[in-house]
């Protein structure tokens, strides 16, 4: 059979008069190399994570402290997931339900949470090749489809001197070289310093299962599978809101081939990717409508306005934000966690960024201007790869601030990590125009490969950060000396490493450049673990507002601060009340055995002795041996003198 079909293409070739460039069309799939090479690299670089520990910035409110994902999965938990739509100031049940797993199947520990999110990114860059492989197809379209076999067959039977057979050996030879191209695009994605953020820091787990659920989804709509794709937004926006952005980005991708004309024969086919594609926008409508809520209800936390900033001020803030994140595309420095926004100010960097966001402006509007200049083949492809700029464009979009208040946070490094896989795919999408002139792509490789060597050594020292709050904040502080969280973050690490002087100057100086309520629990906090004479009148200047209004200490730190210093100053009732506070505080997640035995010092000293021996009893039979002695050592005096003060 190849035979014969061999010569009725030559006659073919002969009867047309018309040379064909005989063509091989490219595989759709990656290659199990290029899946072991791109699998092999990022565990490379992302392995150190599983060891890591968590970040006070989030993790706990996601995880450990999150009261219906601490004790794991279950359905009463799955239920909440969906039913609260303010934990966080985020609606987003499959993140959630994911945290709970990995709780069930690894314990309570960050290692599983850390795995699991270099599992996905993994995930997420083998998908982003098959997407990218697939938009070269069509390098195949206008292309004979022929099996292998069949090609090789017409080429066995024809003279090795023909030059059909170097034609056929270019062709495949050129779709190799285009394949490494797309191949290192997406290690230039993968392994990029701004992805550091997203896979090792675990509260950036929504960014990488929204991502996983749109790349199938993107895939599905390519493919004409129209209800797995509107399956797969659905559960994108369930991962993180974000993703309300899935439909304009399948358009990008996919464009509305899946679309069919409406026949009076098969109407339910035309209707179906119709509908589906109406579904897609219904659901990213409804996730917005629950975006708007979920931050203007947050729970536990004050109301914010959705627009307290003015407009001008977050369109200054995005393209600022939008030029940092290019200029920092290109040369990776100065990458940390937590950009903070100056409200009401200059952003920071600003000059810098907004100098690059014009200078991309103009060259996108020369860009534009050029496609006059192109026809045919040469146009339709520089289209495609405008398209994946508009990729880019609307997948940053949700992230700026335009559409509410940006808040505390300029930007964010996660927040590239969908928008930045327009890269690959605008390598992939230029194939056609690119294909007549990859003779030259081999030196272009070696310097990719170099570039992304650099990165991946680069990504492989900023992961090493994301150990602890004192590694990653410290690099915060390094770039941004007044950053009051890094500073709050940082003094609080070196507090629990017991460096008590110096946690309590960084959380000063944090109180300082921000005051925050969150802020003076630390400090107070603090200074009660020090304990210096002079740290008690600073404590109760502190907390004065929250004796006025104990609601306002939500983790009780402030209030338990104020109690030992009341208990210093024999202040019995008071001592007594601000403890009792500090340990029923609802968002309270650190021990309250301390504060405890130091309630149960005020209630014996303000006349409440039967309670009191009673607490000291139960603590007499606490884990914690210090305090089960000190219980023991009041106790045995109790039993001598029972009305004896008892100071702490």
């Amino acid at each position: 059979m190849g035979r014969v079909e061999g010569e009725k293409g030559r006659r073919g070739e002969g009867d047309s008069g018309v040379s064909h460039l005989p063509t091989l069309p490219p595989s759709h799939l990656p290659t199990f190399k290029s899946i072991f090479i791109l699998s092999l690299v990022l565990l490379a670089i992302y392995a150190q994570t599983i060891g890591f520990g968590f970040l006070r910035f989030d993790d706990p409110d996601y995880t450990f402290a999150c009261p219906f994902v601490k004790d794991g999965f279950s359905w009463s938990n799955v239920c909440e997931a969906f039913r609260n739509v303010r934990h966080g100031a985020v609606w987003m049940p499959l993140t959630w339900i994911s945290y709970m797993a990995d709780i069930s199947l690894f314990g309570r520990g960050a290692s599983g949470h850390h795995l699991v999110n270099v599992a996905l990114h993994v995930a997420n860059t083998l998908l982003l090749l098959r997407l990218a492989f697939s938009m070269m197809a069509r390098l195949g379209d206008t292309s004979d489809t022929r099996d292998s076999s069949d090609s090789r067959d017409s080429s066995d039977t024809s003279d090795s001197r023909d030059p059909r057979n170097s034609s056929i050996s270019s062709f495949s030879r050129k779709c190799s070289i285009l394949k490494t191209v797309v191949l290192l695009a997406v290690l230039f994605w993968a392994l990029h310093p701004q992805r550091v953020e997203a896979v090792a820091w675990i509260a950036s787990r929504k960014e990488l299962l929204w991502a996983f659920f749109a790349l199938i989804g993107l895939l599905a709509w390519r493919s004409g599978k129209s209800v797995v794709a509107l399956v797969c937004c659905a559960l994108a926006c369930m991962s993180k809101p974000t993703a309300m952005v899935f439909p304009l980005l399948a358009i990008m991708v996919g464009g509305l081939r899946p679309l069919k004309p409406l026949t009076v024969l098969k109407p339910l086919t035309a209707l179906k990717p119709l509908m589906a594609l109406a579904g897609m926008f219904a659901i990213s409508l409804a996730t917005g409508a629950l975006a708007i809520y979920s931050q203007t209800h947050p729970e536990g936390m004050a109301a914010k306005e959705l627009f307290y900033a003015p407009l001008g001020e977050r369109l200054l803030n995005a393209m600022v934000a939008v030029g940092l994140y290019l200029a920092q595309m290109v040369v990776p420095i100065g990458l940390h966690l937590d950009y903070r926004a100056v409200p009401g100010g200059w952003p920071l960097n600003g000059t810098l960024g907004l100098s690059v966001f014009v200078v991309a402006a103009l060259l996108l509007i020369c860009c534009l201007k050029a496609l006059k200049a192109f026809n045919g083949l040469k146009a339709l492809n520089a289209l495609n790869g405008l398209k994946a700029l508009i990729f880019f464009a609307v997948a940053l979009l949700p992230t700026l601030g335009l559409f509410g208040s940006f808040g505390e946070h300029a930007r964010a490094d996660r927040f590239l990590y969908v928008p930045a896989m327009a890269v690959p795919l605008f390598v992939a999408s230029l194939a056609l125009s690119a294909f007549k002139a990859l003779n030259g792509f081999k030196a272009l490789n070696v310097v990719l490969l170099f570039v992304i060597a650099i990165f991946a050594f680069q990504s492989f020292r900023i992961a090493a950060t994301y150990r602890d709050d004192l590694s990653a904040f410290s690099r915060t502080l390094a770039c941004d000396p007044l950053h009051w969280r890094a500073l709050a973050h940082v003094g609080e690490a070196e507090c629990a490493a017991n460096d008590l002087d110096a946690g309590i100057d960084h959380l000063r100086l944090s109180r300082k450049v921000y005051p925050r309520e969150t802020t003076d629990g630390k400090l107070a906090y603090a200074l009660m673990r020090r304990g210096r004479a002079s740290d008690w009148g600073e404590i109760r200047a502190i907390c004065a507002p929250y004796a006025a209004d104990p609601s306002r200490d939500a983790k009780g730190q402030a209030l338990e601060a104020l109690g030992t210093a009341e208990l210093k100053s024999r202040d019995w009732p008071n001592a007594a009340l601000h403890l009792s506070r500090s340990i029923l505080a609802p968002a309270r997640f650190y021990s309250s055995a301390d504060a405890k035995l130091k309630l149960a010092y005020a209630w014996h000293n303000a006349g409440r002795r039967t309670d009191a021996r009673k607490l000291f009893e139960a603590i007499s039979r606490s884990t914690r041996a210090d305090l089960a002695a000190k219980a023991d050592e009041v106790l045995s005096v109790l039993d001598r003198s029972p009305t004896a003060l008892l100071f702490w």
